[in-house]
């Protein structure tokens, strides 16, 4: 009983502070790493082909014919470039980062820390749980059998 209160109370203990240390750093790690890091390489990726490869074409047609053909192919080229490749780039990259990071690494950390030190708690709870109750139970003994000895005097 004793072994089941100390494991019920370590488990409960480690658990609740394991898992949200856990959860909390899979969590920023995911969204830091994930998020942050994903998307930007992508958004990046996606404004140096997009607008910088689609206006520079544009740009050097620009001086070459004329206004008319930069508007229309390099603001074509640009918005094609930006909006269908970029965003293909940013987003597939951004995702594939992400939820790469998020699932392998964040819940991995997540999972491992939490439960290792839920586990921890719990076999120290368990450890020590026998020894307060064979010292309570002595304590308690002694202090008895004194009180009995008293008595019978």
């Amino acid at each position: 009983m004793i072994y089941s209160i100390g494991y019920s109370i370590g488990y409960n203990i480690g658990y609740s502070i394991g898992y949200s240390i856990g959860y909390s750093i899979g969590y920023k790690i995911r969204y830091i790493i994930g998020y942050g890091i994903g998307y930007s390489i992508g958004y990046k990726i996606r404004y140096i082909i997009g607008y910088g490869i689609g206006y520079s074409i544009g740009y050097i047609i620009e001086y070459k014919i004329g206004y008319n053909i930069e508007y229309s192919i390099g603001y074509n080229i640009g918005l094609s470039f930006g909006f269908s490749i970029g965003y293909n780039i940013e987003y597939s990259i951004g995702c594939i980062i992400g939820y790469s990071v998020r699932y392998s690494v964040g819940h991995s950390i997540e999972y491992s820390i939490g439960y290792g030190i839920s586990t921890a708690v719990a076999s120290v709870f368990c450890l020590i749980s026998p020894r307060i109750a064979a010292a309570a139970y002595l304590l308690l003994y002694r202090r008895d059998s004194h009180e009995m000895r008293e008595e019978n005097k």
